[in-house]
């Protein structure tokens, strides 16, 4: 055997010990949106698989948080949609009790290829594979400042209002009917396999600021949404109540993410054992 190999296996042996015996950080954090979405998917394939409910969605849904993590997977996905913890799911042989599927953010394809990456056959080979043990992901999750203030306390509402005007030039026009078409086939399409499984499927769509509610982008998302799929539970913003007036037009600040947390648990809470 090469000298050169040898080296290999021992560094490789050594690092494993490292992992499986030495300190973790308290809180993954990842150097990029790519390696958080692939971390997020790589841990609904090898430990996730057993939870009961499931959340999918976008960046709008990856700041929910939920008390009862044994029970509710949260598989949102900063930059993707719905589709791709759709596609996760329907690769798996996971049969949930339900799906929560965020439907604000309809015009983006499944990532097949995250899908595909995280779910390789090194990732399943050992844990010296996965993205959060990355060397140098590891340091930076170690090095990594621990987040304390609420997101609005960060943006000052000047900040918040930039963001809003920007989103507004977005909602004000509506998405191409023919993309829009060929998306919501792709739901029907992975709602149909879920429901063949034995799944329940519901729809929800998280509140957003309060200047972008009922401009055009908004309704027609909605109405698609309600008109394709009338047997599915839909759960608007308006069921739920809640004032919003986000960081930036869509995203919700911590508290607000909590408070809808809080309230999308009476939904779910019966699939908990």
């Amino acid at each position: 055997m090469k000298p050169s190999i040898c080296v290999t296996a021992i560094l490789l042996g050594l690092y494993s010990l490292f992992l499986a015996y030495g300190p973790r950080p308290s809180t993954l954090s990842m150097q990029s949106q790519w390696q958080d979405n692939n971390q997020i998917v790589e841990a609904y394939f090898r430990k996730e698989m057993h939870a009961p409910v499931v959340f999918v969605g976008s960046s709008l849904s990856r700041r929910l948080r939920f008390d009862d993590p044994a029970c509710a997977y949260n598989m949102a996905l900063g930059g993707d949609s719905s589709l791709t913890g759709l596609a996760a799911i329907l690769r798996s042989s996971h049969l949930p009790k339900k799906v929560f599927i965020e439907i604000n953010v309809p015009d983006r394809p499944a990532n097949t290829g995250l899908v595909e990456t995280a779910d390789s056959f090194y990732k399943k080979l050992a844990p010296i594979f996965y993205t959060e043990n990355m060397p140098v992901n590891l340091l930076y999750s170690f090095l990594a400042a621990p987040h304390k203030k609420d997101l609005n306390q960060q943006i000052s509402e000047p900040l918040r209002l930039e963001g809003v005007a920007l989103q507004l030039k977005d909602y004000g026009n509506l998405i191409p009917e023919d993309d829009l078409r060929a998306e919501i086939a792709f739901f029907s399409t992975a709602i149909n396999a879920l429901e063949k499984r034995g799944i329940e499927v519901v729809l929800y769509e998280l509140p957003i600021s309060r200047e972008l509610r009922e401009t055009p982008k908004e309704r027609q998302i909605k109405t698609a949404f309600s008109e394709q799929f009338p047997r599915n539970k839909l759960i608007t913003a308006r069921d739920m109540g809640i004032d919003v007036a986000s960081t930036d037009g869509l995203h919700m600040s911590e508290n607000e993410a909590r408070e809808v947390s809080t309230w999308l648990r009476q939904s779910y809470a019966s699939a908990c054992p």
